[in-house]
C-alpha cells in the first residue's frame, strides 16, 4: 500500500516529483511505485526480478553505492543545471 509513501511526501511538504525511496523488499517497491514515488531497490536476498526491474529508477548492491550513484550524475551536471536523479540509469 502505497499510503506510507504518500504520508511521507506529505509530512515533509513537498511533492513526489522531489521525494525519492530505498527499498529492499517486493512489497516496498510496488508501494513507492504505486505511489508514483521513483524507487531505488537494493535488494536483500534475492534479485529483481523483471517487474521491479520495470519499476525502480536502480538496483544498487548496498546503500554505499547510493553516494556514488548520486556523485557521477552530479559531476556530469552543467555549472547552471538544477540536480535532477531522475535521468536513466545506466
Amino acid at each position: 500500500m502505497p499510503d506510507i509513501y504518500l504520508r511521507a511526501v506529505e509530512i515533509a511538504q513537498t511533492n513526489k516529483r522531489k521525494a525519492l525511496v530505498f527499498e529492499d523488499s517486493k512489497s516496498g517497491v510496488e508501494a513507492a511505485f504505486q505511489a508514483g514515488i521513483d524507487v531505488i531497490m537494493v535488494p536483500d536476498w534475492l534479485p529483481p526480478s523483471k517487474q521491479e526491474m520495470d519499476e525502480v529508477t536502480a538496483v544498487l548492491p548496498n546503500l554505499e553505492e547510493a553516494l556514488v550513484f548520486f556523485t557521477e550524475r552530479n559531476n556530469r551536471r552543467k555549472p547552471n543545471d538544477h540536480f535532477d536523479y531522475h535521468e536513466p540509469f545506466c
